[in-house]
């Protein structure tokens, strides 16, 4: 009796899935290029790749790029001028210093060509060997997921890391006072008033940093204020512009280390059910509510985590 034949490529569980049930944060531009959203140790990465189809189930490729939030989310805010991508072949841009772009011809078909750079330690940089390219209707396509992949970005971000980060500090905290005899619903209440408080604050003080880094009147040094985009720029502006890159710049880790100090009497609160129950989607909202209402004129950049007072 023969011995079975081994599979000569064998699915890896892990990263395979059907079409007809494509998991979550994974978003489909066409002709089998994914656009993925996963978390890996201290960090979220978003994947653009292609995918073979192997035995009914699509498995990734080593054609395709990694990019972080932060350059993600430069990418996003860059393709609504997409049109200059495609009016110009030759078009070149450099995204966060780390994502090289190319508009290309291929066969008579314009491409956009996504590839990685990287900071060797003279300071010269060097291309990662693996591309991806992807036609107008799948750059249409990824334009249209926009929104729901930086909404996957930050669920990743706050619901797996942050939920994480903020167990582990908790747990090595021993409290020397005893433990508030309260409600269970105070308790709560107060734990995510903090992380709305911790995050509006850290949000104000990257956008200010934004607005700065990004003004031309700054960076023309003028003596007058009515030059300076940074004082001129509404706060819906403001948030429109910088709100999802600020979030991106945020460390989680000390966010959560800095949350789990506020909240130490409050820890026997912080349980799984409570975590499964909170909207990080509805807090960033609410951090939106906070920064519209606050006067652009009392605004420092000296503010920060360990700036709050509770």
């Amino acid at each position: 009796m023969n011995a079975p034949v081994a599979d000569p490529s064998p699915v890896d569980s892990r990263n395979a899935f059907k079409l007809d049930s494509i998991p979550d944060h994974h978003y489909h531009l066409g002709n089998h290029v994914f656009v993925v959203v996963s978390e890996f140790f201290d960090s979220v990465k978003i994947h653009i790749r292609k995918y073979i189809q192997e035995m009914d189930y699509m498995k990734p490729t080593k054609d395709g790029t990694t990019l972080s939030p932060l350059t993600w989310q430069e990418l996003a805010d860059s393709m609504c001028i997409k049109s200059f991508y495609y009016a110009n072949r030759r078009r070149v841009s450099l995204l966060n210093d780390e994502l090289f772009i190319v508009a290309a011809r291929n066969q008579e078909k314009e491409e956009i060509v996504l590839q990685k750079l990287f900071v060797k330690k003279d300071l010269s940089r060097q291309f990662m060997p693996n591309v991806i390219s992807i036609d107008e209707l799948q750059f249409n396509t990824l334009e249209s997921y926009e929104k729901e992949i930086t909404k996957s970005v930050f669920t990743k971000m706050f619901q797996v890391l942050f939920r994480r980060k903020a167990f582990t500090a908790f747990s090595k905290i021993k409290c020397q006072q005893p433990l508030p005899t309260t409600d269970c619903s105070v308790g709560k209440k107060f734990l995510t008033s903090t992380i709305e408080d911790l995050l509006y604050c850290e949000v104000k003080k990257i956008i200010f940093e934004l607005l700065i880094e990004n003004c031309s009147g700054c960076e023309e040094n003028l003596a007058n204020q009515l030059g300076h985009e940074c004082v001129d720029m509404s706060l819906d502006m403001q948030l429109s512009r910088y709100f999802n890159k600020a979030v991106c710049k945020i460390d989680v880790k000390t966010l959560a280390n800095t949350f789990s100090v506020k909240c130490a009497l409050y820890k026997q609160f912080f349980t799984n059910n409570y975590f499964y129950e909170l909207n990080f989607h509805d807090i960033l909202n609410n951090v939106k509510e906070l920064y519209l209402s606050n006067d652009l004129n009392v605004w420092t950049n000296s503010s920060s985590f360990e700036d709050i007072d509770f």
